[in-house]
């Protein structure tokens, strides 16, 4: 009988213990999971943005990409990114893009015409419209020295986008 009432008490402590513990979960709405990056480079410095709020501005992608993730409220996710762009003023940047492992290879690759772009206005369009050339062919071209021909993006009317190419 002693054996019993010591048993029951110790799975009686053990649960009380349990539930002391900090809950090391992760809540879903901390979440963030990019679909489209916008990349812009001005006076020297690189600035990304996400369609999910997230940005980060530094002198190299790697330094912009860090200051982003630092920055983000909650766990940023760049290799959920579906759609790079990189604006008129960053298309110097296609080899550093091309090669940040923190991309995803499949990810559709852009040079947008424009100066600014807003990640998160363009998803529905760049998930109806998607490219061909993926950060992996681009990667490829340049490693055999071969010229990219990658999609487009232009102003369209009323401040929309257009693909060409």
């Amino acid at each position: 009988m002693v054996n019993k009432i010591s048993i029951a008490l110790l799975a009686a402590a053990s649960v009380v213990s349990l539930c002391m513990l900090p809950r090391t979960g992760t809540d879903a709405a901390k979440l963030l999971p990019a679909q489209v990056l916008v990349i812009a480079q001005e006076d020297g410095q690189i600035t990304v943005e996400s369609d999910n709020g997230a940005s980060g501005s530094g002198a190299t992608l790697p330094d912009a990409l860090e200051a982003m993730r630092e920055s983000a409220e909650g766990t940023l996710f760049l290799d959920t990114a579906e759609h790079i762009v990189l604006l008129q003023s960053a298309q110097a940047l296609l080899p550093a893009a091309a090669r940040q492992r923190q991309f995803r290879p499949a990810a559709k690759l852009y040079l947008a015409r424009m100066d600014t772009l807003d990640a998160e206005g363009c998803v529905e369009f760049l998930q109806a419209h998607p490219g061909t050339v993926t950060l992996a062919d681009a990667h490829a071209a340049l490693l055999r020295g071969e010229t990219l021909s990658s999609a487009v993006l232009l102003p369209g009317e009323n401040g929309g986008i257009v693909l060409a190419g």
